[in-house]
C-alpha cells in the first residue's frame, strides 16, 4: 500500500454494530494505540458544545441530556476510551492539541456538526472540516500510536428541514478532504471512519413512511458513495 510523509494509512469503514462490539466486555482491542482522537457531532460530543454554551448555558439550552453529552449517559467513545485504557476526555475547545502528552482521548467532536466547516442552520464553524483544520492551524500533529475515529454526516441529511440536504457526493468529498489533511498535515495514520446508521429509523424521520424511506435511502446512498471513495483514497 503506497504512504504519505512515510506512514501507511489505515482506514476502515464499519458499521454501528461492530463498534459496539469493541467496547463489550471480553473484547480485547486497540492494545497497542496510546491515543484516541475522535471527531464527528453529536453522536460522540462529550461536552465540547457545553463548553461553548457556558456555565448554564447548557443546562437551559438542552436540559433532556446528561452532563454535556447528547445522551442520558456516556457516549460510545466514552466506552472505548475505557476499553482503551486511555486518560480523560480532552476537548478541542478547551485542550490545546500541542499539549497531547502520555496516553490521552482527545475529542473534537460538536454537537450538531455537519461534514463542512460549519455546523447547520446555525452556521457555527464547528463542522468536520473545521475540527480537523483546528489541529492544522496549530501545525499540531496527531501523536504517534493514535486511533483516529471519524463518524460524521448525519447532520447533512437530518438539517432538511432548514436546509436542503448535503448531495451524499458533496458530503463524501468534504470527509475525504478531512481525510487528506489529517494524513498530509496532521500525520495521522490509522484512521477508523464510520458509516451512518439508518436515518429512516430516527426520531426525527420514523413517524412518516414517506419521509422514513426518504431518509433510508439517503443514507443508503451516503453509505455507498463513502465507501468507494475510501477504497479509492487508501489506494
Amino acid at each position: 500500500m503506497p504512504t504519505r510523509r512515510g506512514y501507511m494509512r489505515k482506514i476502515r469503514t464499519i458499521s454501528l454494530c461492530l463498534v459496539l462490539c469493541f467496547v463489550l466486555p471480553g473484547i480485547s482491542f486497540a492494545a497497542d494505540y496510546e491515543n484516541l482522537i475522535t471527531f464527528g457531532d453529536s453522536l460522540t460530543d462529550s461536552g465540547n458544545i457545553s463548553a461553548l454554551l457556558g456555565p448554564g448555558g447548557w443546562e437551559a439550552t438542552y436540559p433532556e441530556y446528561n452532563s454535556g453529552n447528547f445522551s442520558n449517559g456516556p457516549v460510545w467513545a466514552e466506552y472505548l476510551a475505557g476499553r482503551m485504557g486511555v486518560d480523560g476526555n480532552y476537548l478541542i475547545t478547551v485542550t490545546d492539541p500541542t499539549t497531547i502528552a502520555g496516553t490521552r482521548w482527545h475529542n473534537n467532536a460538536f454537537g450538531g456538526a455537519e461534514t463542512g466547516a460549519v455546523s447547520g442552520p446555525s452556521d457555527e464553524p464547528t463542522g468536520f472540516l473545521s475540527q480537523v483544520g483546528t489541529w492544522s492551524s496549530l501545525s499540531a500533529a496527531i501523536p504517534a500510536n493514535s486511533l483516529c475515529v471519524v463518524w460524521i454526516g448525519g447532520n447533512d441529511y437530518l438539517n432538511w428541514d432548514e436546509n436542503p440536504p448535503t448531495p451524499a457526493n458533496q458530503a463524501v468529498t468534504n470527509i475525504i478532504a478531512g481525510l487528506t489533511t489529517m494524513v498530509n498535515d496532521l500525520d495521522a495514520t490509522d484512521i477508523l471512519v464510520i458509516n451512518l446508521p439508518d436515518l429512516g429509523k430516527s426520531p426525527l424521520n420514523n413517524a412518516d413512511p414517506t419521509t422514513s424511506a426518504t431518509a433510508t435511502a439517503l443514507t443508503q446512498e451516503f453509505n455507498a458513495a463513502l465507501e468507494t471513495a475510501l477504497d479509492a483514497f487508501a489506494l
